[in-house]
């Protein structure tokens, strides 16, 4: 099973709260810095290492991940989906560069899918009347109704 930002999310905040202290205990602040000391101390090996010493790429790993970790209960202080947020801030610089395999499904790729699944329900409704279930879905790409939206294109 691959790990998902929402699997991680939720584990990493029971364990937040079993082991250590409820996330509210620290203020938005006190996550960051936490956070931006674990870059430091990825960035200290990476420095070591320049300087010629033998650092394990598993220590440097580690030290990432300690930053991804906090990065994500600093989010989740803040009322933020990790997942969310770095899909959103892929899809930004993305499009601005032009990249057009991105995480979030283009407004362009969205309207296409649209039309396709508003065609399909207008046959399902004359042929068989169960347009509810089609209506749903065409419901759940609309951003304004699901801020959520996190459609793959190369799913």
């Amino acid at each position: 099973m691959a790990l998902t930002f929402q699997h991680f999310s939720g584990e990493n905040y029971r364990r937040c709260v079993a082991v250590f202290h409820d996330l509210e205990d620290w203020s938005p602040q006190d996550w960051c810095l936490a956070m931006c000391g674990e870059a430091g101390e990825a960035a200290n090996f990476l420095k070591k290492a320049r300087r010629g010493e033998s650092i394990p790429i598993a220590t440097i790993g580690a030290e990432i991940a300690d930053v991804v970790t906090y990065a994500d209960l600093l989010a989740q202080r803040l009322g933020l989906d990790l997942g969310t947020i770095v899909a959103k801030k892929f899809a930004v610089v993305s499009e601005r560069e032009g990249y057009k395999q991105g995480l979030l499904m283009t407004s362009e790729s969205r309207e296409t899918l649209l039309e396709i699944l508003e065609w399909a329900r207008d046959r399902l409704e004359r042929r068989q009347g169960i347009a509810g279930d089609i209506s749903q879905v065409i419901n759940s790409l609309d951003p304004s109704k699901n801020p959520k939206l996190k459609l793959a294109l190369d799913a």
